[in-house]
């Protein structure tokens, strides 16, 4: 007889539900299209900046110098995507607490589902805006995504007012 300890097989939590997951999150892209409120933007995503290479193959650099005010920020070209407001959403929101600060005081900031996957951090969401003196442009920056469940089916994007063009369009 052996003494070695056989391992023990489980089966894994939420094993086998990825073709379901994927369902639901191409079903959350449709509603927000098929929904009679949405709204389409111009969405850019930032283009990641790509580390210099070495010559000496010492050490490669795992952290990039952050200077934020001084960097140089680049984007995609745009791609058009419809949007969702999250009215219902905003009293979940305001009871977030970040530290001692309560998130929902700072800035209006806008709650939205994008039908799009994979929005990073940093996107720039541009649109046109009906108003009592006629239509104008304004910029969103997503600040923060806040995913629907374990499996990230659905994600909220947070996002604070960037730029406005108050002038209107023709």
């Amino acid at each position: 007889m052996s003494d070695a300890v056989k391992p023990v097989v489980r089966k894994a939590r939420y094993q086998g539900h990825v073709p379901f997951n994927r369902v639901l999150r191409d079903d959350w892209i449709k509603v927000i299209k098929l929904s009679p409120d949405h709204f389409e933007a111009s969405l850019y995503r930032p283009i990641e900046p790509e580390l210099e290479p070495t010559d000496d193959n010492y050490q490669s650099e795992s952290v990039l110098e952050l200077e934020t005010n001084q960097d140089t920020l680049t984007y995609r070209e745009p791609e058009l995507v419809a949007l969702l407001a999250c009215p219902d959403e905003q009293e979940n929101f305001f009871m977030m607490d970040d530290g001692d600060e309560n998130l929902g005081e700072s800035l209006e900031p806008l709650m939205l589902r994008i039908a799009s996957h994979h929005v990073p951090i940093g996107s720039v969401l541009e649109w046109d805006e009906e108003n009592a003196e006629g239509l104008r442009t304004v910029w969103w920056y997503v600040h923060k995504a806040v995913g629907y469940g374990t499996a990230n089916v659905g994600v909220i994007y947070i996002c604070i007012p960037m730029r406005d063009f108050n002038k209107l369009l023709k």
